[in-house]
């Protein structure tokens, strides 16, 4: 449901994928996620864009795993902001979240759920 447009008039459905694909571009990856030039786009989206979304679709957290095992079996799915681009910069193959990454993800969680909980509080007090 989002998109971007790059200089060169290529079109994305992440602003982050551009950079990731930079010298991939004859990777069979680039083509799953690359909807083209903002012409042909244009012209044939109907087709074009149904095909390269359902593709962005299985990037949802659920389709991750991390330390070989899928995140679809972790208590945190819900409340996971794991972004698979960003996971994928630091080397690993796409949708295949770093064991660190995880860990930080569930760190953030319990942080943000304490804080929410001091808020709550402090609304009570006031």
């Amino acid at each position: 449901d989002r998109m971007t447009i790059t200089p060169d008039e290529e079109i994305w459905g992440c602003v982050l994928f551009p950079d990731y694909f930079k010298g991939k571009e004859r990777s069979p990856e680039y083509q799953k996620f690359y909807f083209g030039a903002l012409d042909d786009f244009i012209e044939n989206h109907k087709n074009i864009y149904p095909r390269i979304s359902s593709n962005y679709a299985r990037l949802s957290v659920d389709n991750f795993s991390a330390s070989g095992l899928g995140c679809f079996l972790c208590p945190e799915l819900e409340n996971c902001e794991a972004c698979p681009i960003n996971a994928s910069f630091s080397g690993n193959p796409l949708g295949e979240m770093p064991s660190h990454l995880c860990k930080i993800q569930k760190i953030k969680i319990k942080e943000k759920e304490k804080f929410r909980i001091e808020i709550q509080k402090i609304q009570v007090s006031s």
